[in-house]
């Protein structure tokens, strides 16, 4: 009952099971009639023992009965819901004595705190490329570095010292961790060696720093969790000395031990149809469809383009993609897993700016080195001051609000502006209530955890600044009212994700603002973006991208 090969005619036809149905009917043969897998019993008693049957909602329960009865699925449930915990009850319920999650750096602490509340497991976190580094999760404070009696103070822990984790180091003893360890979580970024480029210029990697795919390929896992796994969209293949040297390749040659591997994301189609082959092939082994062109001119309608080269950015073959994606996917709507939900509510607010504002604006960012960065730096600059009076009417009233935008420029200087705003703007007692965070990638990973927990904690009202691309996976913007965008982004799924990262349970409403100049490369991005949301909608039955749609068609309130 698990994926594996099934006979679909007495001839010697063989295949992966998913695939079976279609086969039968390109050969001329009966409907196969495939059974329903099969849940293990191996792993109930353990299952039962962490208390998760009780305490995950219906419909993360049959999440865990979807991924315990395959050897390789996608769980793409939408962004929010809880796809965590029922994936690590999954792997208790199969029994699972070894657990490798690789994750981006982001979500790493959000693992392993969730390996402590669901499973009550002290997870192993490896650190840096050196394979030299990892830390035990606290389990007693919860990674906190503190722990309290009911509703007493708060007390340094004194099994790890405050510091909310017990260090391991040197490369044997970091081994031995492993093997001894229930869950292990790492990222893809440090699986892969440290480039470095000769005098010559030839590239090759750091022997001191060889990442941790090499040690992790040598100890036996029974499940591999692959969270956010369209990060490992694409079609690259590695040859000759480059082979296993992309993030690709090294998740690969980790997988090939592992009988079991689940992978998780929200957003499966990020930007087209084509995505999905990377992520498939990865979790089957390759038993997908072979190589990636096969994909694409099955599915994603591969043509030559006007130009020179090929494209395959359409969708072919809708329902025979749709049949094979449902026996190894689970994929619902948001409306219809939490139906108490509000809905969210969307705009778009045009902003005009006068011939002379514009060429103000494009002249300030003439030293920028590209013509895109250069245009949207521009339609920003002339957004933002609009932009920021609406944000200081909401915040001022205790309102918490997140603004995104795509450039770290533009966050910089959309931040400057609200924090003058508020020094020069507001009395001395409305300032003391308001706090403004601002993130970007040049920040670490821990840095920016720690300050979406800061902003969830805030009691009065604020504003988080990010750009979209720093926070993508794993963290929350819970408590957040509105959420303003002064740019869009490229892809419709980055679009999707922010709009989610305050959109959970438990929220009492959420209103998404889209800042569009008027004649601006605004439209152009839009001409790039619609197309693409188009296919996640057709293909996903995406809601939010549908509601997308909607918005910029009509341009008033959806």
């Amino acid at each position: 009952s698990l994926p594996g090969t099934v006979q679909v005619s007495t001839a010697d036809v063989r295949c992966t099971w998913d695939a079976a149905p279609e086969v039968a009917l390109l050969l001329g043969l009966p409907e196969i009639m495939l059974p329903e897998p099969e849940l293990p019993e191996a792993g109930y008693a353990a299952y039962l023992a962490t208390g998760l049957k009780d305490r995950l909602r219906p419909y993360q329960k049959d999440v865990v009965a979807f991924l315990a009865s395959r050897a390789y699925a996608i769980c793409a449930d939408p962004m929010r819901v809880g796809k965590s915990p029922p994936t690590l009850g999954a792997a208790e319920l199969v029994g699972a004595k070894r657990v490798l999650i690789v994750a981006p750096h982001l979500a790493e602490p959000v693992w392993a705190r969730h390996c402590a509340n669901w499973v009550g497991s002290e997870a192993l976190r490896l650190y840096g490329r050196a394979g030299t580094v990892a830390r035990w999760h606290c389990l007693p404070c919860l990674g906190r570095g503190r722990t309290r009696v009911e509703d007493g103070p708060w007390q340094r822990c004194g099994v790890c010292k405050g510091k909310g984790f017990r260090p391991v180091k040197g490369t044997e003893d970091c081994e031995a961790a492993i093997r001894e360890a229930r869950y292990v979580v790492t990222g893809y970024d440090i699986l892969i060696p440290q480039g470095k480029k000769s005098a010559a210029g030839v590239e090759g990697s750091r022997e001191d720093l060889p990442g941790w795919a090499p040690m992790l390929s040598k100890v036996t896992f029974d499940v591999a969790i692959l969270d956010e796994s369209h990060r490992l969209r694409g079609f690259k293949e590695t040859i000759g000395k480059r082979r296993q040297r992309t993030i690709r390749g090294r998740v690969q040659a980790v997988l090939k031990k592992i009988p079991r591997v689940w992978a998780l994301t929200g957003t499966p189609v990020f930007g087209g149809v084509s995505d999905l082959w990377s992520q498939i092939d990865l979790i089957s082994a390759g038993t997908w469809g072979g190589k990636p062109w096969r994909h694409l001119e099955r599915y994603c309608d591969f043509r030559k383009n006007e130009g020179a080269g090929w494209e395959a950015k359409g969708l072919t073959n809708e329902a025979e993609l749709d049949r094979r994606l449902r026996r190894i996917m689970i994929k619902r709507r948001r409306v219809d897993l939490l139906p108490q939900m509000p809905k969210k509510t969307r705009e778009v607010l045009e902003v005009e700016a006068t011939k002379e504002a514009r060429a103000e604006a494009a002249e300030s960012v003439a030293d920028r080195k590209t013509s895109a960065a250069k245009a949207l730096t521009a339609a920003a600059m002339l957004k933002i001051p609009e932009v920021v009076e609406n944000i200081i009417e909401e915040i001022s009233e205790g309102t918490k609000v997140v603004v995104f935008a795509m450039l770290r420029a533009t966050v910089d200087n959309f931040h400057n502006q609200l924090t003058e705003a508020i020094a020069h703007g507001l009395p001395e007692a409305k300032r003391l209530t308001l706090q403004t965070w601002k993130c970007h990638g040049g920040l670490s990973s821990d840095t920016r955890f720690k300050m979406t927990e800061a902003f969830g904690e805030w009691p009065g009202g604020g504003a988080f600044v990010s750009t979209i691309d720093s926070l993508q996976v794993a963290v929350s913007l819970a408590g957040a009212a509105t959420v303003h965008f002064i740019e869009l982004h490229w892809q419709p799924s980055a679009l999707l994700q922010a709009e989610d990262r305050a959109y959970e349970p438990g929220t009492g409403g959420l209103h998404i603002v889209y800042w569009k100049l008027k004649d601006s490369i605004d439209e152009h991005v839009l001409d790039v973006v619609l197309p693409k949301m188009e296919a996640v909608d057709k293909l996903m039955n995406e809601e939010g991208a549908r509601e997308f749609l909607t918005t910029f068609a009509s341009g008033d309130d959806a």
